[in-house]
């Protein structure tokens, strides 16, 4: 029987705090990484990755849209399963990308994938648009600001001070985060680094194509003021 949290408790977990970690439910191949890096070698476009600062794009953090999930193999066939099987509330339209940082990549600002639309803030949660990394390589690590969620659409108004806090992934794990939670991509000063990202994208809720909620540029102060940078 595995001892990983029940459904019931992933999905509390993840509508308080924003976000849960899926530790080895899946198993990596060196193939499914190497077809990473052959896919980002035939290009990917250049992603936001500056931070409070540093203004300057660095271009050291790509994407690539993965056209065809069968090129990994089984393993986007089974993460979805797992979703499927596992957390219903996950069932829904997905978007695979690959995502490299290169060394010396730095963090991105704070930011959350989804606009906080009129849709959004309407949405109940079981219908909230997600988003999923998932490790193809140890050590990497992903920044998260826990219970962010509802800043950008103005629903927590509470006055709490949250940190940031580095969740670290290791091959075959897996994060699920809400829309709406505040995060950033982590740097990696010593070494490149491939893995997934899927857009869990929600009947309710469109996603525009290559926009972010950034803190810096979006948020009004009195939400700035409640998120320490670091």
């Amino acid at each position: 029987m595995s001892s990983e949290p029940s459904d019931d408790m992933n999905h509390r977990t993840l509508h308080q705090h924003g976000f849960f970690v899926l530790r080895n439910q899946i198993k990596v191949e060196d193939c499914h990484v190497e077809t990473a890096r052959q896919l980002m070698n035939k290009g990917g476009v250049c992603i936001f990755n500056h931070n409070e600062s540093a203004y300057h794009n660095d271009n050291k953090r790509r994407q690539k849209t993965v056209r065809n999930k069968d090129m990994f193999g089984d393993l986007i066939h089974n993460i979805e399963l797992l979703f499927n099987v596992e957390f219903p509330s996950l069932c829904r339209k997905k978007t695979w990308v690959v995502l490299k940082s290169y060394k010396g990549c730095r963090h991105q600002a704070a930011h959350c994938d989804y606009l906080p639309t009129k849709e959004f803030s309407e949405c109940v949660d079981e219908l909230v648009p997600l988003g999923a990394v998932v490790a193809l390589e140890d050590n990497t690590p992903f920044h998260i600001w826990r219970h962010s969620v509802g800043m950008s659409t103005g629903k927590n108004a509470k006055s709490t001070i949250y940190p940031r806090e580095t969740i670290l992934l290791n091959k075959s794990d897996i994060i699920v985060f809400r829309g709406d939670l505040v995060h950033s991509g982590a740097g990696f000063p010593n070494s490149d680094n491939v893995r997934l990202h899927a857009y869990l994208d929600s009947p309710r809720v469109a996603r525009k194509r290559d926009r972010t909620w950034l803190v810096a540029r979006d948020a009004p102060d009195s939400v700035k003021k409640r998120l320490a940078m670091s």
